[in-house]
C-alpha cells in the first residue's frame, strides 16, 4: 500500500520509524507501508483543524483510510483468506482469551511473526555479513 502525504518535518519524523519512503514529488512524499497504520493528532503534535486538513490530504494507493475516534486508521485492501483449523475446546479458549475478533487477532498474531522473522533474518546477516 502506497501512502502520499504532503512534506512536514513533523510527518517525517514519526512516519520514517514506520514507513519506507519511496520518492518525493510536488510537495508531497511517498510511503510504503505493508500493515495497519494509526495516527493521533497528539503523535504529529497537531491541533484538531489542522488534523483533519492533514486527513483530507492523504491519498492511499491499494489501501483506504478512515477516522475513527480522532484518528486515522489506514490499512491495506485485504484479498487473502487464511484458514485455520482449531478443536472446539482450542476455539472455546480462545474465544474466551480475546476481547477483539478472533480473525483480527490472528491476523495480528501472523502479521507479528512475519514482522520478526525478517527482523531475525537482518539480523543475522548483519552479524554475519563479512563486510
Amino acid at each position: 500500500m502506497r501512502i502520499k502525504v504532503v512534506k512536514d518535518k513533523r510527518l517525517e519524523s514519526v512516519f520514517q520509524l514506520h514507513l519506507k519512503k519511496i520518492s518525493e514529488e510536488n510537495g508531497y512524499v511517498i510511503y510504503e507501508c505493508s500493515g495497519d497504520l494509526w495516527i493521533s493528532p497528539g503523535s504529529l503534535m497537531m491541533s484538531r483543524e489542522e488534523f483533519l486538513k492533514f486527513y483530507r490530504r492523504i491519498k492511499v494507493e491499494d489501501g483506504v483510510k478512515r477516522l475513527i475516534n480522532g484518528q486515522i486508521h489506514i490499512s491495506p485492501i485485504r484479498r487473502r483468506v487464511l484458514t485455520v483449523r482449531l478443536s472446539d475446546g482450542e476455539y472455546a479458549l480462545l474465544k474466551r482469551a480475546l476481547e477483539k475478533p478472533i480473525s483480527e487477532h490472528a491476523r495480528n498474531i501472523v502479521i507479528n511473526e512475519i514482522r520478526e522473522y525478517f527482523a531475525y533474518k537482518r539480523m543475522l546477516r548483519q552479524r554475519f555479513s563479512p563486510y
